[in-house]
């Protein structure tokens, strides 16, 4: 079974795609606190109002209960099946890992923002000293 992440796709994603996901990693971590406020209906929103397909499956399968595991396999199946660029891949498993941590009721942003931005590599560091 293939379940591992491409961490060639990821290297091959261009500094300046990882720069913007730095802005993306900001934004899910307000999606954080705006479910924490509205709760599951405002998740039921976002998912009709949301653009992407992963993201209106990754939190479905939030809305509707899937256990943990379950979610894991779904979201990485999707990513590994799909043909992605490298930037939409390394978008997909950032997003991946934040639902997955919003599931688990993690609730340290910090330490969220900063397990997310660490998937960005080393030339993105100056990000986790602000």
């Amino acid at each position: 079974m293939h379940n591992e992440i491409d961490w060639c796709k990821i290297e091959n994603c261009p500094f300046d795609e990882r720069k913007k996901l730095v802005t993306y990693v900001d934004e899910l971590i307000e999606l954080k606190h705006d479910f924490e406020k509205a709760g599951v209906s405002f998740l039921e929103n976002y998912i009709k109002s949301s653009a992407d397909m992963f993201e209106k499956a990754a939190l479905t399968f939030i809305v509707q209960g899937y256990m943990p595991e379950l979610c894991r396999t779904m979201l990485y199946n999707l990513i590994f099946s799909s043909e992605l660029n490298s930037p939409t891949y390394l978008r997909y498993v950032i997003f991946a890992e934040f639902v997955l941590m919003l599931q688990k009721e993690e609730n340290g942003d910090r330490m969220i923002k900063m397990i997310l931005l660490s998937y960005l590599g080393i030339a993105c560091a100056d990000e986790f000293l602000k």
